[in-house]
């Protein structure tokens, strides 16, 4: 740790030239001037490939299109991700919150961006594959380089960061724009009966796993799993599918939920992300022939896989349109995107 310390302590002075062109005179850019000064990017190779300026500079209307907008927010979420990922590996003392504040910026681009991206025709597989291929590129980027002379071209990265940091008050605009835009007022089988007071809308989840079943070739009968209010769930967890497995064979079968969850989350979106558990669930039983078992087996991992992704985007879909009033459309394709990036391996 002391290593990296002193390697990055000095790169604050590799990259001093670059970062005076930065401006940092507002608040909202401490963060991102911060992380320029201490982690020190090594852009030789980003010269060759600074695609989103190149692009708004060819297409000076990009806004107001939707392949530009999808285009815009898709590479600045991935830009902003591959970031925080890279500042929480490595992290100065009592400076780690500065890669929550990359990751939110990431999240706040993906609701437009995967959003768009997925409404365009593109597959889930293909989105995906994009990101991957992209914050690759960038995790190369950020590889700390010491042996090569300063170049240039460090300039280039630095550009694309801050042309993402100054559109993000305007996408956050736009996306309540677009949740009107997608507005459906076809009545759908997740319209709200009576209003429901209590932890969970039972009515709209009994709806929710209905539709789930139909999707999966669930049996008639096959039931809905409890879901549960857990005040013991890990810190970061805000909700959590258990099952008994090979390495943890006393769980019960059920979903958790975290009372932080209640309390913070709205009951669309609260009833959207159950909803992504209940699709775990329908999935490991189908994997398991819809057969009660003392273990699961479980050899797929869903999060990335296309027809959940699929799936949860119909979840998501399904409620908004329920409930046109919540506008959170946007925020569950968020959702369905940072799973993926997030935890891929679940």
């Amino acid at each position: 740790m002391a290593t990296l310390h002193k390697q990055l302590q000095t790169t604050c002075f590799f990259v001093h030239d670059l970062l005076k062109a930065i401006s940092c005179k507002t608040k909202k850019n401490l963060g991102l001037c911060f992380i320029l000064t201490t982690i020190g990017l090594s852009a030789s190779c980003f010269a060759q490939n600074a695609k989103l300026i190149d692009g708004t500079v060819t297409q000076p209307q990009w806004e107001q299109t939707k392949p530009g907008l999808a285009y815009f927010s898709s590479y600045c979420s991935t830009l902003f991700d591959a970031v925080g990922d890279f500042y929480a590996k490595h992290p100065i003392p009592q400076q780690r919150r500065n890669a929550n504040i990359f990751l939110s910026h990431s999240h706040i681009y993906s609701r437009i961006g995967f959003f768009l991206t997925l409404k365009s025709g593109v597959t889930p597989q293909q989105a995906m594959d994009n990101h991957w291929g992209l914050k690759s590129h960038l995790n190369d980027i950020f590889q700390l380089d010491f042996k090569e002379p300063k170049n240039t071209t460090e300039k280039n990265l630095t550009d694309e960061l801050e042309l993402c940091q100054n559109h993000l008050t305007e996408i956050k605009e736009m996306t309540k724009d677009l949740e009107v835009e997608f507005e459906s007022k076809a009545i759908d089988l997740t319209k709200p009966d009576a209003p429901v007071f209590g932890p969970l809308d039972t009515a709209s989840l009994s709806k929710i796993w209905s539709w789930i079943k139909t999707q999966t070739s669930a049996p008639e009968n096959a039931a809905m799993p409890d879901v549960v209010i857990q005040s013991n769930l890990p810190p970061a967890a805000r909700l959590m599918f258990e099952f008994p497995s090979e390495s943890e064979p006393d769980n019960l079968m059920r979903i958790s939920v975290s009372p932080r969850t209640l309390h913070t989350w709205s009951r669309p979106m609260l009833n959207w992300a159950i909803g992504h558990e209940f699709l775990h669930y329908a999935l490991l039983m189908r994997e398991n022939d819809w057969q009660t078992q003392a273990i699961y087996k479980n050899n797929i991992k869903h999060h990335c896989n296309p027809e959940f992704i699929d799936l949860t985007a119909g979840i998501a879909e399904l409620i908004s349109d329920a409930q046109p009033q919540a506008h959170e459309r946007l925020s569950m394709y968020s959702e369905i995107f940072r799973s993926c990036v997030r935890y891929p391996e679940q």
